[in-house]
């Protein structure tokens, strides 16, 4: 499992700006169908991207813990992209929990710096895995767009 094939889908998340005129100006954003909040809390997340892009993933699930504010917050014409982009994330983010890994340590394992607890729980490892697959989906991909 590549952690940069699910780093690639969230850098997605800057194609779900629009509604944001990217300038400084809160009435442009306005104009363009986004509140003011809307474009604050995405310049937010942008910064937790990047964070997560370095290869910091202990931003990964407050990055994640995001999405539904701003799936909340989205003008209507790509509120119901938020959240399927939204949903597919925290169900990764879940079910690498569910599995005791997360998605930090799941790069420490991959450079072989450290092995795989003894104890790991493979089901739930495999459902974490099947989850990240799922980011990849038609559906999702088509969100971000």
């Amino acid at each position: 499992m590549k952690i940069s094939r699910m780093i690639a889908c969230a850098v997605a998340v800057s194609a779900l700006a629009a509604g944001c005129g990217g300038g400084d100006d809160d009435k442009a954003d306005q104009e363009d169908g986004a509140s003011s909040t809307y474009c604050t809390d995405l310049k937010s997340v942008a910064s937790d991207i990047k964070r997560v892009q370095s290869g910091k993933f202990d931003q990964f699930g407050d990055m994640v813990g995001k999405f539904p504010t701003l799936a909340d917050e989205a003008p209507e014409s790509i509120k119901e992209d938020w959240q399927i982009f939204s949903q597919a994330f925290l169900n990764v983010e879940k079910k690498f929990a569910d599995s005791g890994i997360s998605l930090g340590d799941l790069a420490v394992y991959q450079s072989g710096e450290k092995k795989l607890p003894k104890d790991l729980d493979l089901a739930k490892l495999e459902a974490a895995a099947t989850a990240y697959r799922g980011i990849a989906t038609e559906k999702v991909v088509a969100a971000s767009k």
